[in-house]
Order: structure tokens, then sequence, then C-alpha cells
């Protein structure tokens, strides 16, 4: 029995769970558009359907989206291009663009697919920002611990001097490289 790629692809296309869509390249209107696109961007079928990818306004960054030609000419195909997309209703959307040129019955289309990366983002800038508090945080710290009027010290289990600040260092009279590792009472006590 042979295979009929044609429908096993036609069936991928629509199962994908990627919003993917084909657009005629001269006009940019949209041929077919499975339904995780319909429902990434919030449009009905009627709403996609010979209408151009720049009436739907889905691309944040016009230029960004006339660029697509160029970058195919050039490139071949598109992979994984991280661009701002928004849906109907303005929801803004960061995700990977994919596209590559392919021809329909003697048309040149586009077949395009995104990957939304939206929380992926949204947790990177968030830890980001943590991490900057957490840095902030230490270096405060830092700077109470060695501007101190008064000795600190934080030592291994075994006595040997992990931390001193610049106050002990300056009673003591050693400098960081000569008390850090060394046992502390064996070092300060005569």
């Amino acid at each position: 029995m042979p295979l009929n790629v044609e429908a096993i692809l036609a069936k991928a296309f629509h199962l994908s769970p990627n919003p993917i869509a084909i657009s005629a390249l001269d006009d940019g209107n949209i041929i077919e558009a499975n339904d995780s696109f319909l429902q990434f961007f919030g449009y009905d079928r009627t709403d996609v359907i010979s209408h151009s990818i720049s009436e739907l306004n889905i691309w944040v960054n016009p230029d960004q989206r006339d660029q697509v030609p160029h970058l195919l000419a050039a490139q071949g195909s598109i992979r994984g291009q991280e661009v701002e997309m928004q849906t109907r209703t303005g929801q803004l959307k960061t995700v990977l663009f994919s596209a590559e040129p392919i021809e329909i019955e003697q048309q040149s289309c586009l077949l395009g697919t995104i990957q939304d990366i939206t929380e992926r983002k949204r947790a990177e800038a968030a830890l980001q920002a943590q991490d900057a508090s957490l840095k902030k945080s230490e270096a405060k710290y830092r700077h109470l611990l060695q501007t101190a009027n008064c000795i600190i010290v934080r030592t291994h289990r075994d006595g040997r001097v992990r931390f001193m600040n610049d106050f002990g260092q300056r009673f003591f009279g050693y400098t960081n490289d000569e008390i850090v590792g060394r046992n502390l009472l064996a070092t300060i006590v005569p």
C-alpha cells in the first residue's frame, strides 16, 4: 500500500501544537493556517484566510516582518529568529520564528511556524532581576563586613581562617593573604 505523503503532511500541519501558517510570498495573503495559529493569535479562520500578515498586524516590529523575504533570499530559510508578535487583543508574545519558502501549485509561498517562548523569557528576566538583587545585597553585606569597627572572622571547622575583615587585619597586623588559611588561635594568640 503506497503512502499518501500529502495526507500525512496535512495531518502533521493541522495536529501541530505550534502555530503554523502558509502565505503567498508575493502579497503575504494567508492560504492556510492550523488551529494552533488561530488559537494563539485569537482569530477565526475567516479572519485569517485570504488576509495578509500585515493586515492582521501580528508583527510588533513591521521592519522585522519586511526583512523576511530578504533573509529568505540570502539564507534560504529562517530558523528560530526571536521576534515580538501580538495577538488580536494586543497581548505581546515573544516567539521563535522559523520560515521556509515552498511551492504550492506553482505559487511561491512561505511556510512559517512559531514557538512561544514568552514564559521562558519572563522567567529569565525574573531570574536576572533576582540575581541583580542578590548581587546588590551581597555587595552591601561585604561593605558592612569590611567597614565595621570591630573584628569579624569566619573560620573553617578546623579553625583555619576563611575571612577576616579589614579592621581585624589591621588590628592583628596581617594582610588578607597572610591570615587566610592559617589557624586562627595559633596565629593571634601568642
